[in-house]
């Protein structure tokens, strides 16, 4: 079913789980043999031990600042994804009550759209969605191309079904565009 072989990232999780478990393991027996107090516990995870015996404060500099700007780029992104989702939900009502949109897409003159269109032009962005997040659909793109790739796949299906959108010159466009973008 995946482009990437599933073996070999079954064979890698149960190595790295044996291997987390084996660490975890040490963890333990090595606290039983070199009891601490809660007071030496605590001074060790909010604090280094210099070479006098003395108490530092760990600093937070040991993460560094290629790895925050990435991650502070991620944010931002994921951010401003959400936004552009939300208003694409949002957006859509104003627009088709617009007497330009039913003329331009809809081509229709005079009267209105039938509310099954209105209906469908709303609707269709939400169904793209959940056919998308539905566990069997979404679950295959995560474990065949991983979590990085199946975001920046799935953000380009969007601007791809924002482009339908905006380009669209009849109704059918339109409605693909939604589900596209959904």
């Amino acid at each position: 079913f995946c482009l990437n072989s599933s073996s070999d990232s079954i064979a890698s999780r149960s190595t790295h789980s044996q291997e987390a478990e084996m660490s975890e393991q040490a963890q333990v027996v090595e606290s039983r043999s070199h009891p601490i107090g809660a007071e030496e516990q605590a001074q060790s995870v909010t604090s280094e031990v210099t070479s006098e015996g003395t108490a530092k404060p760990k600093s937070g500099s040991s993460v560094p600042l290629g790895k925050k700007v990435r991650v502070a780029m991620i944010a931002v992104f994921s951010a401003l994804g959400s936004t552009l989702f939300g208003l694409d939900i949002g957006y859509i009502g104003p627009i088709v009550e617009s007497v330009s949109f039913e003329h331009d897409v809809v081509h229709t003159d005079a009267g209105k759209i039938s509310s099954g269109t209105e209906g469908l032009i709303v609707s269709l962005f939400s169904l793209g969605a959940m056919l998308t997040a539905f566990p069997p659909v979404s679950s295959y793109f995560l474990d065949c191309w991983g979590r990085k790739a199946s975001i920046m796949i799935g953000s380009v299906i969007f601007v791809i079904g924002s482009v339908v959108q905006a380009l669209a010159w009849s109704t059918t466009q339109l409605l693909i565009g939604r589900f596209v973008a959904g």
